[in-house]
């Protein structure tokens, strides 16, 4: 179950420098090693997944206890070359991955936190504006704008849902 407030406090800012930093050491380090691929090429790949790996282990251990079948078109030299990066990229993504995972859902906890308090701010401002406080009907017919098309209007022009029911 989810806490009201997900986020109870704010990153310092020497901490953004330094993961900005980090981030940038690790883009420009690996990047001359690294590709992109587009999402068709991506699709057109066969994957490696748990089971796959220990057959590429065991076929490239094969390939040095039984050379003699080893088709001559292929490069035996470029297998190890390719399965040692592999290796050593999952070495380095699967720590990632996990940091990557966390600052997401952080990411969504703290949009949603803010998003709870607009939403609050905006139902105020909603009633504010039914009861002609100054400046409320601007704000409101400034911010209703997000919710345009979603609630339904009564005949004054005002919504009949509060914005946390849209």
């Amino acid at each position: 179950m989810l806490r009201n407030s997900l986020i109870a406090k704010d990153i310092p800012q020497d901490v953004i420098d330094d993961v900005v930093s980090a981030t940038n050491v690790i883009a420009t380090r690996l990047g001359p090693y690294l590709i992109a691929l587009t999402a068709a090429e991506r699709m057109a790949l066969p994957k490696t997944a748990d089971k796959t790996l220990p057959f590429v282990q065991k076929s490239l251990e094969y390939t040095d206890n039984h050379p003699e079948l080893v088709p001559h078109y292929m490069s035996l030299e470029k297998f190890r070359r390719n399965y040692s990066t592999h290796r050593t990229l999952a070495s380095l993504i699967y720590p990632l991955m996990g940091v990557v995972s966390n600052i997401s859902d952080t990411l969504v906890a703290a949009g949603c936190d803010s998003f709870r308090s607009a939403l609050l701010f905006y139902d105020s401002v909603r009633l504010a504006a039914r009861v002609d406080v100054p400046a409320a009907q601007v704000i409101y017919e400034d911010l209703r704008q997000r919710f345009k098309g979603q609630m339904k209007k009564r005949a004054s022009g005002k919504p009949a849902k509060t914005a946390s029911q849209a």
